[in-house]
């Protein structure tokens, strides 16, 4: 992997082969609307910034993807910050353009046995880049869901489902619970739950 940072907000990534392959991306066969592909893409911009500090953590990123005669390829990573839905519509259209969005969402439930039952709901989800259980001192449990998503970030997550046994917690709480209450997981509280 090479990495070319052109500004503050837009990288180019070069893949060989061999990347392909650890990455199990093969270029003629990518499906941006597949949640798969949008993992492989967010693996890869982990090591983008473990490599070269670049951080498209909790922003919009636009990924264009373009292959190589290789066998590799070349990707622009663009972080956007907030478009218009008008603008993502255009961006959309292209087939060798795909948009990710990275979401936390955090849901409130009165006790463990309500937490279990939710992540029932959501085991088969594939979406989830990790997820922490919190308590409270009053015996709430939190469960934080980081989700790595795709086109249309306004789009109702697929974890909303859990709010069957559980209540949303607004974003201005979660430093608060995140530094008070105790954190028992550390990053797949969901398959940890069920297993």
């Amino acid at each position: 992997m090479e990495i070319l940072k052109i500004s503050d907000s837009k990288m180019k990534v070069m893949l060989t082969a061999e990347d392909m392959k650890k990455y199990n991306i093969t270029s003629g066969e990518l499906d941006y609307n597949d949640s798969k592909t949008r993992k492989k893409f967010w693996e890869i911009l982990e090591d983008v910034k473990v490599k070269s500090g670049f951080d498209a953590e909790g922003d919009k990123v636009l990924i264009q993807f373009y292959p190589s005669r290789d066998g590799g390829c070349e990707m622009f990573v663009t972080k956007l910050g907030v478009l218009p839905p008008s603008s993502e519509r255009s961006i959309y259209k292209s087939k060798r353009i795909t948009m990710l969005s990275n979401l936390s969402r955090m849901y409130k439930f009165s006790g463990l046995h309500e937490l279990v039952m939710g992540a029932r709901l959501i085991k088969d989800i594939d979406c989830a880049l990790r997820s922490d259980i919190f308590v409270s001192e009053a015996g709430e449990y939190y469960l934080e869901i980081k989700e790595r998503g795709g086109f249309g970030g306004g789009a109702i997550s697929p974890f909303e489902r859990i709010l069957e046994y559980s209540e949303r917690v607004d974003r201005v709480y979660y430093p608060y619970i995140t530094e008070h209450c105790k954190k028992l997981t550390d990053g797949d509280a969901i398959s940890m739950l069920l297993s």
